[in-house]
């Protein structure tokens, strides 16, 4: 997770914000994989909410659209 630069930040703001991080994962982009994990947490009674990062990360809107 050393480049997950977009999901420490969100890490970070929950648990300062008084939130309890259940889980954290770093998943490849794959949608078996992604469903998998997702569906997980959803079962999990004690997952409250479920926030995702990912594809881009933190850049300019405009620099997307040049790609």
């Amino acid at each position: 997770m050393a480049e997950d630069t977009s999901g420490q930040y969100l890490a970070d703001s929950l648990q300062e914000a008084g939130h309890n991080l259940a889980d954290r994962q770093l998943i490849t982009d794959d949608i078996y994989k992604i469903r998998a994990v997702i569906s997980g947490w959803i079962a999990d009674p004690e997952v409250h909410a479920v926030i995702t990062t990912g594809g881009t990360g933190f850049i300019s809107v405009t620099a997307c659209r040049r790609r």
